[in-house]
């Protein structure tokens, strides 16, 4: 395979967090978080990029995943390092800061539900207070860490079929990967896992 840089516009590149919009083949769309000023957004498949920041009051941005309905409702979340989750409506032109009930905002990574559109469900891992849930898009979260015994959270993934298995899989650091079957009670999971500082899943 062969790389190519794609950094026109972008003033800062260390980048945290990317994600591809849930319609990428049809409308080029991305977004990155980067450590020093916060997001950036691509609509041209990554050859150019803009700011899109408006709203935000914290960096590095660590996280970021789209609604699977972005196309029909411009829907995406970013995970700060230490002011939560924010969330944007209208395709990352504005922002609003959604951390009521998050009593720990240092997100690592965000889940979202295949099925957003009609639950409303998401998830947050942070690297402090474990996982929590939301199921009103944002609006309020609950801690969900039943037998969750390493809240240091750095990974979150979600089921494609989580609308009928509820299945979520945390990755830890030096707890390993715990896994849910109910949308937030948790079992380790890490016969075979000789490394337990699970950074990403």
């Amino acid at each position: 395979s062969i790389w190519s840089p794609v950094n026109t516009g972008l003033t800062k590149w260390c980048v945290w967090a990317l994600a591809l919009s849930s319609g990428y083949p049809g409308d080029r769309t991305l977004f990155v978080g980067t450590w020093g000023q916060a997001v950036f957004r691509s609509t041209n498949g990554g050859d150019t990029w803009s700011i899109a920041q408006d709203g935000f009051t914290a960096i590095p941005i660590l996280t970021l995943t789209f609604s699977p309905a972005y196309a029909t409702d411009g829907t995406l979340f970013a995970g700060a390092e230490s002011q939560g989750v924010f969330k944007s409506t209208d395709g990352g032109t504005t922002w609003s800061v959604i951390n009521s009930g998050l009593t720990y905002p240092y997100v690592r990574d965000l889940a979202i539900s295949p099925g957003y559109a009609s639950d409303r469900t998401l998830f947050a891992g942070t690297n402090i207070g474990g996982v929590f849930k939301s199921t009103n898009g944002g609006s309020s979260w609950s801690a969900v860490n039943s037998g969750l015994t390493n809240l240091n959270v750095q990974a979150l993934a979600m089921s494609p079929g989580y609308t009928t298995d509820s299945t979520l899989f945390a990755g830890t650091y030096s707890g390993g990967v715990f896994k849910s079957t109910n949308g937030g009670s948790w079992t380790p999971v890490n016969t075979g896992l000789t490394n337990l500082n699970v950074q990403a899943l």
